[in-house]
Formats: C-alpha cells, structure tokens, sequence
C-alpha cells in the first residue's frame, strides 16, 4: 500500500489491486493515519511552529473586480 499512496491511486484503484473490497481499504488507510498521528503527536508537542503551513490562497474573482 505505501506504493500507492505515493501514486494517489484512488480506493477503488486499490481496491483492483490488492483483491480487497473499498471498504476493508478505507478502513485500513484511516486505521493507518490515525497510527501515523499519534506517533507523531510527540513532536508537535515539542515543535508545534515547524508544523504550521502557510496556505496561499489565490485573490478571489468577483464580478467587480474581474476584467473580460
């Protein structure tokens, strides 16, 4: 499964590939982000501020704004 997750193969992809139902993988895949959260809770705790992400949002269109 870690092959796929670097593909972004979707449930159903996966589901084709490994011979399990959508459900069993969904299940998986959050049983996994949930063990991948608490191993990582630790050093958030100790280093919150290289957690954080700057998110950029493009300017927004609106009708008086926007030039056609």
């Amino acid at each position: 499964m870690k092959d796929s997750a670097r593909r972004n193969l979707s449930l159903r992809e996966m589901s084709l590939i490994t011979g399990q139902s959508k459900n069993t993988i969904a299940v998986q895949v959050h049983r996994g982000l949930e063990k991948l959260n608490k191993l990582m809770q630790p050093d958030f705790e100790e280093h919150p501020a290289s957690f954080r992400k700057e998110v950029a949002f493009p300017p927004s269109r609106t009708k008086s704004g926007s030039s056609s």
